[in-house]
């Protein structure tokens, strides 16, 4: 399947601004690469604008991910599998909200990160908004935000995992219990990971109106993928996570995936092009289907 890009140049929400960097470098990689040569295409980068008199950070990251949202709205329309590389994990609100327009009713998401991104502006400390998008796309959070969904919730909570999970306030999981979203941490992934992971695989990917993959490289180890903004000690090993998507690739239920997103790189802080070929890693087994 032939792989439509989109770069999500964006670090609005985040704490970094190097992540705003990460797809034009990522752009020059993959169109370089031999071994994604042919299967991948560039269809373009949605940039931060400058900020208007008397806009709050809602309404920047808003103003943002409608545009992101139409960009990928309009490249779902069009054969081939949309992959969206970021850029904050913010970046997910115009993600989903683009690939839902495709869908006919709540669809189901494989979130792997190391947090739960499921803050609200009543629950956030911090205020970052980058750790809110999963609860905008369940229907909970700003009014700005959730203006932005098609439909509410977004995705089915029922078909909804997030995967690897070792840094997270109690509010985030009480909501996503009161959802009935599956957690799984990664203390319960590493006692037997591929069997877990396979499971949640199938969880999700049983949606009938399709499922979609978003991934924050933090979620791995920072041994294995050291470009990210917030590193999280003991995440999911490389070589660990490339494997399951080998074989979850090749399940008949992936004919149902709606789109692939990858968010969090920062290039100031890979070290010998480690994490951006871990990336490509991850890509490649959905575009050799």
């Amino acid at each position: 399947m032939q792989g439509q890009v989109i770069g999500a140049a964006c670090s609005l929400a985040g704490q970094h601004v190097g992540c705003r960097y990460g797809p034009d470098y990522l752009q020059d990689m993959l169109l370089a690469s031999s071994r994604l040569k042919g299967k991948v295409t560039w269809c373009g980068t949605v940039r931060e604008s400058a900020l208007l008199q008397h806009e709050t950070k809602y309404d920047e990251v808003s103003r943002y991910c409608r545009r992101l949202r139409d960009t990928v709205a309009s490249v779902a329309a069009r054969p081939g599998l949309p992959i969206i590389v970021g850029g904050d994990h913010s970046c997910a609100i115009g993600t989903w909200c683009g690939i839902a327009k495709q869908c006919l009713g709540p669809m189901g998401l494989l979130w792997v990160d190391a947090h739960l991104d499921s803050h609200t502006p009543g629950t956030s400390a911090s205020g970052a908004i980058h750790g809110m998008p999963l609860a905008v796309l369940l229907g909970h959070g700003d009014a700005k935000l959730l203006k932005l969904l098609p439909r509410k919730p977004l995705i089915n909570p029922r078909h909804t995992v997030v995967v690897g999970v070792r840094s997270y306030e109690p509010a985030e999981l009480d909501l996503l219990n009161q959802l009935g979203v599956t957690v799984i941490t990664i203390d319960a992934l590493k006692k037997n990971p591929y069997q877990v992971l396979m499971k949640a695989y199938r969880k999700v990917a049983s949606c009938a109106y399709g499922f979609g993959i978003s991934i924050d490289l933090d979620a791995i180890d920072p041994e294995d993928a050291p470009a990210v903004s917030v590193p999280e000690p003991g995440g999911i090993a490389g070589k660990d996570i490339v494997h399951w998507f080998q074989r979850a690739a090749n399940l008949a239920l992936t004919k149902r995936l709606k789109a692939l997103e990858i968010t969090e790189y920062n290039p100031n802080f890979d070290k010998g092009h480690k994490t951006s070929r871990l990336l490509m890693d991850i890509m490649q087994p959905f575009l050799v289907n």
